[in-house]
C-alpha cells in the first residue's frame, strides 16, 4: 500500500519509469538467456549434423569408388572406418559407426568398443540408446538422447547425439554432443546478460533518482512558497524565477500568484470599507427617514387624537342638549294633555255655560296661562333645537377635518411604502407599518363616513323637530289667541255658545296635533341621543386606534434605528 502511495507523487512516477525499464531488461536478459540456450543447442546439434553428414559423404565417395572397382570394397570400408575414427570437430567431438545389428565398427573415443554389439544395451537411466539411434538413422536422419560418460572413468552426462545411415552400406553413422557443455555454455551466457542488465539498471535507476531530485526538490519548494503564501504569507520570496524549464515557468506562475494574492487582498480591504461606509450612510438615512416619518405621523395622530377629543365634546354636548330637549318636550306634552283635557271640559260643560260662566272665565283664564307656558316652554324646545342643530353641524365639520387628517395618512402611508420599497430588505419592517398605517387610515375614513351620515340623520331630524315645535307654537299661540277672544265673550256668551263650541271643537284638534308634534318632537330628541352616544364611541374608538397607530410607529422606529 505504502509503495502505491509513493507512486502517486512525482518521484516515484518518475522512478516507476526506470523500474519499468528494469523490468524490461530482465525480461529481455531472460529472453536472450532463453534465446542464448537455444541458439547454442541449436548450433551444437547443426554442428554434429554438419559432421555426420560429412562423413556421410566421404563414406558414399569411397562407396560409389568400391562400386565402380576402382578401389576393392573391403579396401573401401577399411579406409572409410579409418577416416571416421580419425574424424574430430570442435575438438574433442568424434562419430561412432554401427551396422544395423548393433555393431560397432567404428568409435572415435574408444577403439575397444569395436567389434561388439550394443542393440540390447542401455545406459544409466536404462534407455537402449543403440535401438534409438538406428530408429532415427532409419527416418531419415535424427537426434537421440541419453546419458554417457564423457571420458573412461568419468560420471555419465546428458549427451544428444545426431544418428544418419548411409545408403550403399547401410552403416548407421553417430556423433553426439555432451548437454552439460550447452548448459555451461548458457549460464556463461546468462551471467554476462544479467551483468549487463545489472549495470543497464543501476545506471537507469541512478539517473532516474538525479532527475527525480532535480524536479521534486524545486516543486517542493514551490509546495511550501504556496502554503505560506495560502496562510497568507504575501511577502515570501518565490526561487527559481529566472530558471529556463518547466520549473522555471511554474515558479513564475507562483510568483504571479503572490503577486495576485497580494492585489486581492488590497481590493477586499478596499470593498470593506466601502462597504462599512455605505452600511453607515444607509444607517444615517434610515434615521433621517425615521425621524421624518415620526414627525409626519406624530402630526396625524396628535390631528386625530385632537379631533376625536373635540368629537366627543361635540357629542356629550349634543347627548346633554337632546336630554335636555327630552324634558322639554315631555313637559309640552303635558301640557298638551292637560290642555286636551281642559279642552274636552269646556266641550262638556258648554251646556252648563250660562250657569258656569265664572268657572269658564277662570278655566279660560287658566287655560290662557297654561298657553303662556306652553309658549314659552315651546320658545326654549325650539332655542334647544336650534342649538341641537348647530352641534350637528359642529359635529359635521369635524366629520370633515377627521375625513381630510384620514385622507392625509393614507398619503403618507403612501409615501412610507414607496420609501420603503426603495429601501429594500431593510425596509420591508416599514412596510408593514405603513401598510398598517394605511389599513387605520382606510378604517377612520369609514368610521367617519358612518358618523357623518349619523350627523346627516341628526341634523334630518333636528329640522323636523324644529319644524314641529314651530306648529306646536303656533298652535299654542292660536289657543293663547282663542282663550282671549273667548275671555273678551264672556260676556256675550249666551249668543255665542254655538260658536264657543265650535271653537272648543277646533282648539281639541289642535291640542291633538300638538300632542303628536310634541311626540315625534321626543322620538327624534331621543334619536339624537342616540346618534351622539354613537358618535361618543366612535371618537373613542378612533382613539384607541390613534394611540395604536402611535404605539406601532414608535415601535417599527425603534427597530429600523
Amino acid at each position: 500500500m505504502s509503495f502505491l502511495k509513493s507512486l502517486r507523487g512525482i518521484s516515484g512516477r518518475i522512478l516507476l519509469i526506470p523500474l519499468l525499464a528494469v523490468v524490461a531488461l530482465a525480461a529481455l536478459g531472460a529472453s536472450t538467456v532463453v534465446t542464448s540456450n537455444r541458439t547454442i543447442l541449436e548450433e551444437r546439434h547443426a554442428r554434429a549434423r554438419v559432421a555426420v553428414e560429412a562423413a556421410i559423404s566421404q563414406i558414399q565417395t569411397l562407396e560409389a569408388k568400391a562400386k565402380t572397382g576402382e578401389i576393392p570394397e573391403d579396401k573401401a570400408k577399411e579406409l572409410a572406418l579409418d577416416l571416421s575414427r580419425a574424424f574430430r570437430y570442435d575438438g574433442d567431438h568424434y562419430l561412432i559407426i554401427h551396422d544395423l545389428t548393433g555393431l560397432t565398427l567404428a568409435s572415435g573415443q574408444n577403439r575397444a568398443l569395436e567389434g561388439k554389439r550394443n542393440l540390447d544395451s542401455t545406459d544409466a537411466n536404462g534407455v537402449h540408446y543403440a535401438q534409438e539411434q538406428q530408429q532415427r538413422a532409419k527416418e531419415g536422419g535424427g537426434f537421440s538422447y541419453y546419458v554417457w560418460p564423457p571420458k573412461t572413468g568419468a560420471p555419465p552426462a546428458p549427451k544428444a547425439t545426431y544418428n544418419k545411415m548411409t545408403e550403399g552400406w547401410q552403416w548407421v553413422v553417430s556423433s553426439g554432443i555432451y548437454l552439460d557443455d550447452v548448459d555451461a555454455a548458457a549460464r556463461a551466457s546468462a551471467l554476462r546478460t544479467s551483468g549487463t542488465v545489472a549495470v543497464l539498471a543501476l545506471l537507469t535507476l541512478g539517473l532516474a533518482l538525479w532527475l527525480g531530485r532535480g524536479i521534486t526538490s524545486p516543486l517542493l519548494r514551490l509546495t511550501g512558497i504556496t502554503n505560506r503564501l495560502a496562510d497568507g504569507d504575501l511577502e515570501v520570496t518565490v526561487p527559481g524565477t529566472d530558471r529556463t524549464d518547466e520549473i522555471g515557468t511554474l515558479a513564475q506562475a507562483v510568483n504571479v500568484l503572490r503577486d495576485r494574492s497580494a492585489e486581492a487582498v488590497h481590493l477586499r480591504q478596499r470593498q470593506e470599507g466601502l462597504k462599512a461606509e455605505a452600511e453607515r450612510e444607509r444607517q444615517t438615512a434610515l434615521a433621517r427617514l425615521a425621524d421624518e416619518f415620526e414627525g409626519s405621523v406624530k402630526l396625524v395622530v396628535d390631528g386625530i387624537a385632537t379631533a376625536t377629543t373635540e368629537m366627543a365634546a361635540s357629542a356629550d354636548t349634543a347627548s346633554t342638549a337632546a336630554a335636555q330637549a327630552e324634558d322639554q318636550t315631555t313637559s309640552a306634552a303635558a301640557a298638551a294633555e292637560q290642555t286636551s283635557a281642559n279642552v274636552a271640559t269646556v266641550a262638556a260643560a258648554t251646556d252648563e255655560l250660562t250657569a258656569s260662566i265664572t268657572e269658564i272665565g277662570r278655566q279660560i283664564t287658566q287655560s290662557s296661562q297654561i298657553a303662556a307656558g306652553a309658549v314659552e316652554e315651546v320658545g326654549r324646545t325650539s332655542t334647544a333645537m336650534g342649538e341641537l342643530a348647530a352641534s350637528a353641524a359642529r359635529v359635521g365639520d369635524i366629520v370633515a377635518l377627521i375625513t381630510g387628517i384620514a385622507g392625509q395618512t393614507n398619503l403618507l402611508a403612501l409615501n412610507a411604502t414607496i420609501e420603503a420599497a426603495r429601501a429594500g430588505e431593510a425596509g420591508k419592517g416599514f412596510a408593514v407599518v405603513a401598510s398598517e398605517v394605511k389599513n387605520l387610515a382606510t378604517q377612520t375614513g369609514k368610521a367617519t363616513e358612518e358618523i357623518q351620515a349619523k350627523v346627516a340623520e341628526i341634523q334630518a331630524m333636528t329640522g323636523t323637530a324644529v319644524t314641529a315645535i314651530a306648529g306646536i307654537g303656533q298652535t299654542v299661540n292660536r289657543m293663547n289667541e282663542i282663550t282671549s277672544a273667548v275671555a273678551a265673550a264672556v260676556e256675550q256668551q249666551g249668543a255665542a255658545t254655538a260658536e264657543i263650541a265650535g271653537n272648543v271643537q277646533q282648539a281639541a284638534t289642535g291640542t291633538q296635533q300638538v300632542s303628536g308634534n310634541v311626540a315625534a318632537a321626543r322620538q327624534a330628541v331621543a334619536e339624537t341621543g342616540a346618534v351622539a352616544a354613537t358618535v361618543r364611541a366612535a371618537a373613542g374608538e378612533l382613539s384607541q386606534e390613534a394611540e395604536r397607530l402611535r404605539g406601532q410607529v414608535h415601535g417599527f422606529l425603534a427597530n429600523i434605528r
